[in-house]
């Protein structure tokens, strides 16, 4: 019983000291008003981490455009035997990496060319000239990263009969233009990432600045609370408070402005740089693969961003005070 009444006591006052300290924070950000300059460096600081994480988005969106519009064309030998083709084809087609794989016959091949060149089909036809495209598979990988496993399946000594693993060979133009895709974009996310790491580290020292900012201008009150020995927390929780209200209103600020630049950008920039801009086929591609992530996955890091800032505010104002709460409590013995 004794032990449950200790108990209750112990939340009851963590839990005054908790609304005591977050109705003094909300007061004295009310109070004391020179907090606008600090408002327009966190949101300026929070846009440009937001303009990162869209650009990290952009180059996934790449990638995903790559990916679904460069296939690998497997050029079936022409003695190959047709089981031994609808083999390597399932084989192909259950890798756990192959998105897809089709398979295209030269008379199919011929009509894809009839309709892309219309000049080449109509002089074979006019000197009567065989057809020259092979059988082939198009073969759509997960992600460009698979590609050095994918090559290494297709160059296995069972399939030697089936296709060329030839022109897979590291001097053509296929393989070389892959790996330059999978270098950009691994090199985009690493930026993207890289910068992002550095700006949470600024951000997180404006924090501690404005907090130490703020406990010089009410160093009176804090050493009143030091001397008569007020807790670490009931000293933190008013800058935590303050620290958390400026993040939040900062947050979502760059969010709307975020918004409204991916609104105008589209719409309004890129039409006056270049009225056909928009309207390239890869643009457009891009733009649909974009699109579901801009408004499927930016809303959820937005969001997963407003749950850690008040991660952020405590430990930006526990860096910042942490000198003076490091330092001998001064309490008051007698009068």
């Amino acid at each position: 019983m004794h032990a449950e009444c200790s108990i209750l006591r112990t939340v009851s006052t963590f839990l005054l000291l908790l609304r005591r300290g977050i109705k003094r924070g909300f007061i004295t950000l009310w109070r004391e008003r020179g907090w606008g300059t600090t408002l327009a460096s966190l949101t300026g600081i929070l846009l440009i981490a937001q303009l990162l994480l869209t650009s990290a988005l952009a180059a996934q969106a790449m990638e995903r455009l790559v990916r679904s519009e460069t296939d690998l064309r497997l050029e079936i030998l022409d003695g190959a035997v047709e089981k031994e083709t609808l083999a390597f084809f399932s084989a192909i087609k259950a890798l756990p990496y192959v998105a897809d794989v089709q398979y295209v016959t030269k008379e199919k091949a011929y009509d894809i060319e009839r309709a892309q060149d219309p000049d080449l089909v109509s002089f074979l036809e006019k000197f009567n000239l065989k057809n020259p495209f092979p059988d082939t598979l198009a073969v759509t990988l997960q992600s460009l990263d698979d590609y050095d496993r994918f090559a290494q399946f297709v160059r296995g000594s069972e399939w030697r009969s089936v296709v060329d693993p030839g022109f897979l060979s590291k001097s053509t133009d296929q393989e070389t233009r892959i790996h330059e895709l999978i270098s950009l974009t691994q090199a985009m996310r690493f930026i993207a990432l890289f910068f992002l790491g550095l700006i949470a580290i600024v951000l997180l020292f404006v924090v501690m600045e404005l907090v130490r900012r703020r406990a010089l201008m009410r160093s009176e009150e804090v050493f009143i609370e030091r001397l008569f020995g007020a807790q670490d927390l009931a000293i933190l929780l008013p800058f935590i408070v303050e620290s958390t209200l400026l993040l939040f209103i900062s947050l979502f600020f760059t969010a709307l402005l975020l918004a409204i630049l991916l609104y105008v950008l589209p719409v309004y920039l890129l039409p006056m740089v270049d009225p056909t801009l928009t309207q390239g086929a890869t643009i457009v591609a891009l733009g649909q693969q974009l699109q579901p992530l801009i408004t499927d996955v930016l809303p959820l890091i937005i969001g997963a961003e407003f749950l850690l800032v008040p991660v952020t505010a405590c430990l930006g104002a526990w860096l910042g005070l942490a000198p003076q709460l490091r330092s001998k409590k001064l309490i008051v013995t007698g009068i």
